[in-house]
């Protein structure tokens, strides 16, 4: 399972608590996810750190030239990036590469990566299978487009 740890070694640059420890359940970009013990990774300013609090953000990262909002609590770790796009992107990468490694020993408590954000798809109601596939295809083209130059520390 993703910790505080492997994404400190990643981004060591924080605010808040230091639990190296702390495990995330989910990864999402979406602050309206649902989800229990979840890394929150905004790809856009304008979305709602707070809301992502709300329904189960206990860590975030955030990118460095945006202000971090006044009523963000003192303790909530937050990882300091140049890119969010390109540290999904870095963080992704890396925990599959640990899940390959460690396939066995980590099979059963993986973290899940959630990549559907709501104004990422506006021009088709939301089947399954239009959802799923076009937030894919809009989420790498938003990536490839940012992180060609790297990681985004």
């Amino acid at each position: 399972m993703l910790n505080y740890g492997f994404i400190y070694d990643l981004y060591p640059k924080s605010i808040g608590i230091q639990d190296k420890i702390m495990t995330f359940n989910t990864v999402t970009i979406s602050e309206s996810h649902p989800c229990s013990r979840c890394l929150f990774i905004p790809f856009d300013e304008s979305q709602s750190l707070l809301t992502a609090i709300g329904n189960g953000a206990i860590a975030a990262v955030w990118q460095e030239e945006w202000p971090i909002p006044a009523y963000t609590p003192n303790h909530f770790p937050m990882f300091i990036v140049t890119n969010t796009k390109c540290a999904y992107q870095q963080i992704f990468a890396e925990y599959a590469k640990l899940i390959d490694k460690n396939r066995k020993k980590e099979w059963e408590n993986m973290t899940n990566f959630v990549f559907y954000a709501s104004n990422l798809l506006k021009e088709e109601i939301k089947t399954y299978d239009i959802a799923v596939q076009k937030d894919r295809d809009k989420l790498m083209k938003l990536i490839d487009e940012n992180c060609s130059e790297g990681t985004g520390k």
